[in-house]
């Protein structure tokens, strides 16, 4: 046997399996092969690189800690400070708008106080010509019927003798008892009448004309009194019986 088949460490070809042959690449031009080992020791030293530039971590001083606790007061601070503006807008607008609101309303209530103030004072200058004009009317149709019945009572006066004879006994009825010396005045027109119920009455009075008195009408003179009969001055108290009678019932109207 051979002695070299027998060294240490050395494999006999027989004991090889197959193997299978490797061409080398070809090399030409531009183009590189590049090896994996070399890019696997580049790809190290980069990360190295990059742990060695970190820096040194140092402890906290005081004065650090209070930089950071200063800054992070200041962004707190600055937080706040627009958080609570925000807030103090929004507050704000509400407020403003309600206060607006408020405004709005209590201007829209003068306003309409003013202009309901303006209409009453309209309606009261309205109202005003219209009940002068009123009581104007109700004056002259009172004075047109008061003038009408006065036409009305003389022309009766005229037309029945007997108003003369009932108005000498009113008269006399109006005066005091045994008044003595009686002297009546009346109308031309009514100066005969009067004799004849003179006569009748089997009376001692003095009888005279006053060409101003009406007819129907009468005055009276005695010693101690005087009384007007006259047909103006009946008619005019009848007509203010009636105007007092009438205002009474106005009063109890209102």
């Amino acid at each position: 046997m051979d002695k070299k088949s027998n060294a240490p460490g050395r494999i006999a070809a027989k004991d090889l399996p197959p193997v299978k042959s490797w061409a080398l690449p070809r090399v030409q031009g531009a183009h590189v092969v590049r090896s994996p080992f070399a890019e696997k020791d580049r790809k190290s030293r980069r990360d190295q690189s990059r742990v060695e530039e970190i820096p040194d971590s140092k402890p906290l001083t005081v004065e650090a800690i209070e930089k950071i606790r200063l800054q992070a007061q200041e962004e707190g601070f600055k937080q706040g400070k627009t958080e609570g503006l925000e807030q103090g807008l929004q507050e704000g607008l509400r407020k403003g708008e309600e206060q607006g609101y408020q405004q709005g309303l209590q201007q829209a209530k003068g306003e309409m106080d003013a202009l309901r103030d303006k209409l009453t004072s309209l309606m009261q200058s309205i109202e005003s010509p219209l009940e002068q004009q009123q009581q104007e009317l109700e004056s002259a149709l009172l004075r047109l019927v008061i003038d009408t019945a006065g036409c009305v009572v003389k022309q009766e006066l005229k037309t029945r003798p007997e108003i003369l004879q009932q108005a000498v006994n009113e008269a006399l009825a109006a005066l005091p008892h045994e008044e003595p010396q009686l002297c009546f005045s009346v109308s031309p027109d009514d100066l005969a009448l009067l004799e004849e119920i003179k006569e009748r009455e089997h009376a001692s009075w003095s009888l005279r004309v006053d060409k101003s008195m009406t007819s129907g009408g009468l005055s009276i003179k005695g010693a101690n009194s005087y009384l007007d009969y006259s047909v103006e001055n009946r008619f005019s108290q009848v007509v203010e019986q009636l105007l007092e009678r009438n205002q009474a019932a106005n009063n109890e109207t209102d």
